[in-house]
C-alpha cells in the first residue's frame, strides 16, 4: 500500500508504519493532521479487527499488486484501471435504520470497504492475469455484477469490520445493501465532515455528493 504525499512523492504502508525505504528500513514521519498520518491512523484503526487485519496485511504484503491512496475533495472510490483509492479521511458515510435511527460511518471504515474492491481485483488478476478476457470483464464490470461487487465488499469486509468496532449504524448493525440502482444504497445518505478518520461524530452540516 502506498500513500501519495504530493511532489509526485509516495511512502509505503507496511507492518503498521509508514516508510521511505522499507528495504533499508527508511522509516517516514507524518506531519500530525496530514493525509499520510491520517491514512495511517485509518489503516491501523481498521487493523484492530481480525477481518480488517487480514485484509490490510494481505493488500500490503503482496509486493506484486501495488495500490496508491490519494487525497481526493469529492467522494471515496477505487479506480480499477489506476488501481488507485481516492480517501476522503475526514468524512463519514450517514446511514439510517429502517426505524429513521442515524448514524456515521467513519472515514477509516469507508477507507477498508475501498480495500475490499482492490482485494477482489487482487483476486482476478492472481488467478486469470492482466491480459485475460476475465480481468477486462472485471474493470469493465457494470450494472448487476457491480451491484454484487458492492453488496460482497459490505458483506465480507465493511460489515465485520464496523461490528467489531462497534460502529453500530443504520439498519441491522452496520450492514447496508445496495438497492437496484449502482452505488444507492437503501440505508445511506451522503458523507458528511467528522472529527477524523476514526471519528463517527458530525463535525458540521457540510456534504459532499453521494459515494460511490
Amino acid at each position: 500500500i502506498w500513500i501519495t504525499i504530493g511532489g509526485g512523492e509516495s511512502v509505503q504502508f507496511k507492518e503498521g508504519k509508514l516508510w521511505k525505504n522499507y528495504e533499508k528500513k527508511e522509516a517516514y514521519e507524518a506531519e500530525e493532521g496530514s493525509f499520510a498520518a491520517n491514512v495511517l491512523t485509518s489503516l491501523n484503526y481498521v487493523s484492530q479487527t481480525e477481518v480488517g487485519l487480514e485484509l490490510v496485511n494481505e493488500i500490503a504484503g503482496d509486493e506484486d499488486f501495488r495500490v496508491d491512496i490519494e487525497k481526493t475533495s469529492f467522494t471515496n472510490k477505487f479506480s480499477r484501471r489506476k488501481q488507485k483509492i481516492s480517501y476522503l479521511p475526514n468524512f463519514g458515510l450517514e446511514t439510517f435504520g429502517e426505524g429513521g435511527e442515524e448514524g456515521i460511518q467513519s472515514p477509516a471504515v469507508g477507507l477498508i470497504h475501498e480495500l475490499g474492491h482492490a482485494k477482489i481485483q487482487k483476486d482476478v488478476l492472481k488467478e486469470f492475469g492482466r491480459d485475460s478476457k476475465e480481468f477486462r470483464k472485471h474493470i469493465n464490470k457494470s450494472g448487476d455484477k457491480l451491484l454484487e461487487e458492492e453488496n460482497e465488499v459490505v458483506r465480507k469486509y465493511e460489515t465485520p469490520v464496523a461490528k467489531e468496532l462497534n460502529e453500530k449504524f443504520g439498519a441491522n448493525e452496520g450492514i447496508r445493501v445496495a438497492n437496484e440502482r449502482y452505488s444507492a444504497y437503501e440505508n445511506a445518505a451522503d458523507d458528511v465532515r467528522v472529527l477524523g478518520p476514526t471519528s463517527t461524530e458530525k463535525k458540521n452540516a457540510k456534504t459532499t455528493k453521494k459515494k460511490n
